[in-house]
């Protein structure tokens, strides 16, 4: 394993392994015997949505201190209440969404840890991701409202709610009374020319999962690998929970080279050939030699991977950079910006990224221009980018 990387994070990613080898056994052992600071490791556990691969990890493993380990259990503790109330609400939600006659489907979340590991509460999950038709966005909100949710950012007008949806692929609601956030989706990343599939595809081959006595409609199972390699990789596999869903839907012998398949199809094969690098490297997972060797082979890779380095070396893990800060700016302006960039080698692809430079929904909360100036967005980029930073 990586000598740069730090030893609480290096125990992170034992414990996040699906493998109950004795040679993974032997290593916790060894782990917990070098100089770990309990606390930031179980902070970041909780950031990376680990924290319950942690404790299961750890819970037998002599050598970890007693207050840690009770810390972990409180934890835990808190952690079924908040799962129990999340399948609750993905519950309550669909049965919004159903009777107002809407076509949905719930992704990541609750299903997700269904599909992956047949448990609800097998991964710890926060917002609820919702993807509707493009044409039904408003009738979608209004069935959250009926059931206590706001929009995050308030009633948008109807020219705005076009703009928006031509950059991002979702609107946030948030609940009025628990904060609880619905990710309400249209497509399902920000740049369609990473995944071009439509509505009515995802609808026809959709898996419904049972959750609390019910059925919730999901993405297929043979669409997981691409979906959650290409969400992961957006934002630079910021919580290590992406990857280990990942890493999940490939493990099988049967799984990787299928996956590999979709990516070449779609565009990234080089992206998805890192992500199974990452797997094996980090969270052992097996991958066939033929993708090892292809992966050798790229130039791509080795970017993807420098970058990728960028994030998780030394501390750098385990935390954010402050607001307004040279770090924060490098990190997410400059590291973030160039792994995109090098998701997918495509003119249109990297066309659309560049419009999202361009036009920001940041810049629009920054400060407001009439309607028929909106096009002075681009020229005014700069300006917004220094209120935000003042701001902050």
């Amino acid at each position: 394993m990586d000598t740069k990387l730090a030893p609480e994070f290096r125990l992170l990613l034992l414990a996040a392994q699906a493998s109950r080898t004795p040679e993974r056994a032997d290593a916790l052992d060894r782990a917990v015997q070098e100089p770990i600071d309990w606390t930031i490791l179980i902070a970041g556990a909780q950031r990376h949505g680990l924290s319950s691969s942690l404790l299961a990890a750890t819970g037998r493993v002599s050598g970890v201190p007693a207050q840690a380990l009770a810390k972990m259990r409180r934890l835990a503790t808190r952690r079924a209440a908040a799962t129990l109330a999340r399948v609750e609400e993905t519950v309550r939600v669909a049965g919004a969404f159903r009777r107002a006659g809407l076509r949905f489907l719930v992704v990541k979340g609750v299903p997700l840890s269904v599909q992956l590991h047949g448990n609800p509460a097998a991964r710890d999950a926060r917002d609820i991701d919702v993807i509707v038709e493009a044409g039904e966005i408003a009738r979608a909100g209004d069935a959250l409202g009926a059931i206590g949710y706001d929009p995050l950012d308030g009633e948008l007008p109807a020219p705005e709610l076009a703009s928006r949806f031509e950059r991002t692929k979702e609107i946030k609601f948030v609940h009025r009374a628990s904060g609880t956030c619905v990710e309400l989706h249209h497509r399902l990343t920000d740049n369609p020319e990473l995944l071009p599939w439509t509505f009515d595809t995802l609808w026809q081959e959709r898996e419904n999962v049972s959750v609390a006595q019910g059925e919730i409609p999901t993405l297929a199972r043979h669409r997981l690998a691409p979906y959650l390699c290409v969400h992961g990789a957006t934002h630079c596999w910021a919580r290590l929970i992406w990857l280990v869903d990942l890493a999940t839907a490939v493990a099988a012998p049967e799984a990787a080279s299928p996956a590999l398949a979709q990516a070449t199809e779609l565009g990234f094969e080089p992206l998805m050939l890192h992500a199974m690098t990452l797997a094996s490297n980090w969270l052992k997972v097996p991958i066939p030699d033929a993708c090892r060797a292809r992966a050798r082979r790229s130039s791509r890779i080795a970017c993807l991977d420098f970058i990728v380095k960028r994030f998780f070396s030394g501390a750098r893990w385990r935390g954010e950079a402050p607001p307004g800060s040279a770090g924060r700016f490098v990190r997410y302006s400059i590291w973030l910006r160039l792994y995109r960039y090098a998701m997918k080698s495509s003119w249109r692809y990297w066309r659309r990224e560049l419009a999202g430079e361009l036009l920001s929904a940041d810049d629009r909360k920054a400060f407001r221009v009439p309607d028929q100036l909106r096009f002075l967005y681009p020229v005014l980029r700069p300006v917004g980018w220094l209120i935000r930073r003042l701001r902050t």
